[in-house]
């Protein structure tokens, strides 16, 4: 979705992947099992302050199962399980560089959370920049069929305990 639109992050809900994609040949089936849903990629324009936002009902829940936890791109985040929720989240990183919340940045989602799923009403009222009109099972078999090096597991997303 990063790539794909040109944002600087990208954000997916956990609820939206279906299935794990094993390493070796991917077939449709595989990608079409892991994201079952009709997402479209879009883009929208979002502050440091929303992101973060975001980021603490990512993990408002914690420990319990939840479908609105953020899987994330271009960017990484430490959060703390045992702090009050809402004031998890420590830590952001934007590529090499610490969020700022006042600066805007292009993110790129799926058009559920783009529209408020999930519990992220501050997505509904930013300003959508693109519209792909792609599905995201699409712009995957893009990106497998393209040949580019897929990454391996990066941290991203780090548990502290305080």
């Amino acid at each position: 979705m990063r790539e794909r639109t040109g944002a600087d992050i990208a954000f997916m809900n956990g609820g939206g992947i279906r299935d794990s994609i094993d390493t070796g040949e991917v077939t449709m089936h595989d990608v079409v099992n892991a994201f079952p849903f009709i997402n479209l990629v879009e883009a929208q324009k979002m502050t440091g302050d929303v992101i973060a936002q975001a980021l603490e009902e990512s993990v408002s829940l914690y420990p319990e199962s939840n479908g609105g936890f953020l899987h994330v791109s271009g960017m990484s985040f430490t959060y703390d399980p045992n702090a009050e929720p809402y004031n998890r989240v420590q830590d952001v990183m934007i590529g090499d560089e610490p969020l700022d919340a006042e600066a805007e940045y292009v993110v790129g989602t799926n058009d559920f959370l783009a529209a408020g799923g999930d519990g992220y009403s501050m997505f509904s009222d930013q300003e959508v920049v693109l519209s792909t009109g792609e599905l995201l099972s699409e712009i995957l078999i893009d990106y497998f069929q393209s040949g580019a090096t897929i990454p391996s597991v990066e941290d991203r997303i780090t548990q502290v305990e305080s």
